[in-house]
């Protein structure tokens, strides 16, 4: 079958761009464990600022597209118009669609307006897979930090920030129309497929697990040697929702009570946005006094290796699907405290594999951290869940076998239902 993606990012044809392959490490593992199969003939859209000619790399067909809206100039007045692409791309599109004529086509994520295809290609399926969803984001897009209001919404930094979630607000809605056309959606957590039935009420849901990069299934985090001090890790990004200062309220906690610990962050420094305004919500001047670390963006060899030198895994967001991170720190069989939020109930089971806590609630979570330092063997025991869990959940052998049995049966049930009507929704 002929299936044809579209995705945020390149994917291996990065690698013919002689682009970094950094980003978007799941797409690329997912690519690699569907060229497993004979059965799929690949086709990939994306953006491009380097090429607008298709070209062929290990088996699949790359049709990248240039944005209408691509001059730095552009994107600046957008930036401050707080508009967002909308159908200014569409045209090319479905002139990709129309040059590889697939059998189904594949949406990885909603972020962009991929999805606006669907009412012109009524003869071809289209499932979007659900990454993270910017409708409820932005409901929660200022948890644990105050929404700047009246004047002090006028103040530079404010100002920007609220540009920034406007637009945000704006893709959400672009996103609500995708859904609410959309007849096949891919999830992974009873979150998305939940929320499904609100956002994408005419769609059939499929159960979809993630392949997560490859570096993360070889290693096994051993418990480390009785030390005085307590090593704690967490990623991050700079996004407003994902609680660094719920961090600086737990570290003020541990140091309050003469705990011994260093709390290391990868993906954040010092001067970014989301870093700022928890130090000044909580007049905070120096991280290190609180023994909290910004590591900034760290390699997949460097967060293995801090992962296998660190005693608990801290997840603290106010919102997620299944963040990667998580997953990655399941895989490597890490102790592991999450806030019980979005997707992330799916993910530890009802406190299978890690200690779940409230998001925004220090002090359970300064709790979870004290109660599996002074109780090891319990520790050890979430760590061997989290491990079990995940090599089960990611394996990428059976999650590619899985995807080309939702394809066939997607374009089955399309074919059916021009003279039947829609199969009910999947459960998970």
């Amino acid at each position: 079958m002929k299936v044809l993606w579209f995705s945020n990012t390149p994917g291996l044809g990065g690698e013919y761009l002689n682009l970094s392959t950094k980003g978007g490490g799941w797409i690329i593992a997912l690519q690699k464990a569907l060229a497993q199969s004979k059965e799929v003939d690949l086709g990939y859209v994306f953006y491009s600022e380097n090429t607008s000619t298709p070209f062929e790399h290990k088996g699949t067909t790359y049709l990248p597209i240039q944005r209408k809206a691509n001059s730095k100039l552009k994107r600046l007045a957008w930036k401050f118009m707080e508009k967002v692409e909308y159908d200014e791309n569409l045209s090319s599109f479905l002139q990709a669609i129309e040059q590889f004529r697939p059998d189904m086509i594949h949406i990885h994520g909603s972020e962009n307006p991929f999805g606006l295809i669907i009412p012109h290609v009524p003869n071809i399926p289209v499932a979007i897979s659900i990454q993270g969803n910017l409708t409820v984001y932005a409901d929660k897009f200022f948890s644990g930090l105050p929404r700047p209001r009246g004047l002090a919404a006028l103040k530079p930094k404010n100002y920007l920030l609220m540009k920034q979630f406007k637009a945000f607000y704006n893709k959400a809605k672009i996103e609500q129309e995708m859904l609410a056309s959309s007849r096949y959606v891919l999830g992974r957590t009873d979150w998305d497929r939940r929320i499904c039935k609100v956002l994408a009420p005419k769609a059939a849901y499929f159960h979809s697990d993630e392949v997560i990069r490859p570096e993360f299934y070889t290693k096994k985090w051993h418990a480390l040697p009785k030390s005085s001090k307590t090593s704690y890790l967490t990623t991050s990004s700079n996004s407003h929702y994902k609680g660094f200062e719920t961090i600086i309220d737990t570290a003020i906690k541990l140091k309050g009570l003469g705990h011994n610990f260093e709390w290391a962050i990868a993906g954040l420094n010092i001067s970014q946005d989301l870093v700022q305004r928890s130090m000044k919500s909580r007049k905070i001047h120096n991280l290190q006094e609180l023994n909290i670390r910004l590591l900034g963006h760290l390699s997949v060899e460097d967060i293995i290796d801090r992962m296998l030198r660190t005693n608990v895994y801290v997840q603290v967001s106010h919102i997620e699907n299944s963040p990667n991170s998580l997953c990655e720190a399941m895989l490597i069989g890490l102790p592991i405290v999450a806030s019980y939020v979005g997707g992330t109930t799916t993910m530890i089971k009802e406190g299978a594999g890690a200690l779940p806590v409230q998001s925004g609630d220090a002090f359970a979570l300064a709790g979870a951290l004290l109660e599996l330092d002074q109780d090891p063997d319990k520790a050890r025991e979430i760590a061997e869940q989290a491990y079990r869990i995940a090599h089960k959940r990611h394996d990428p052998k059976k999650i590619a076998a899985d995807l080309l049995d939702t394809y066939q049966t997607i374009i089955a049930d399309h074919r059916q239902s021009k003279v039947s009507t829609v199969i009910p929704q999947h459960s998970l």
